[in-house]
């Protein structure tokens, strides 16, 4: 069972148990959604599709999707291919810094 499936499991047993807290009427759907970590209204989404799906309902939808944000491989590849290396000059600090204060020193000799 890897960490994510794990997650899963805990967070509807979780759900399970505010649920029954909340049918036997010991909490209200504010605090309800407060002990699962979301608002009073995403509770209500949570209890219908329990209701409608039962524990399938509950199961996490973004899970095993590729990300919106996701750049494509090809366009990786032409990113990749349209930048030069860097050349470096082989010793440190030969950056602006290093310029600056070599100036700076003859400035002040």
């Amino acid at each position: 069972m890897n960490r994510t499936t794990w997650l899963q499991d805990r967070r509807m047993q979780k759900f399970r148990d505010v649920l029954s807290r909340w049918e036997r009427k010991e909490l209200s759907a504010i605090e309800a959604g407060e002990l699962l970590g979301c608002s009073e209204r995403q509770f209500r989404r949570y209890r219908r599709r329990y209701e409608e799906e039962g524990l399938a309902g509950l199961v996490d939808r973004r899970l095993g999707k590729a990300s919106m944000r996701r750049v494509p491989v090809d366009k990786l590849v032409w990113m990749r291919g349209s930048t030069r290396p860097r050349q470096r000059s082989g010793r440190r600090g030969s950056g602006r810094g290093v310029r600056f204060r070599r100036k700076l020193r003859t400035k002040n000799a």
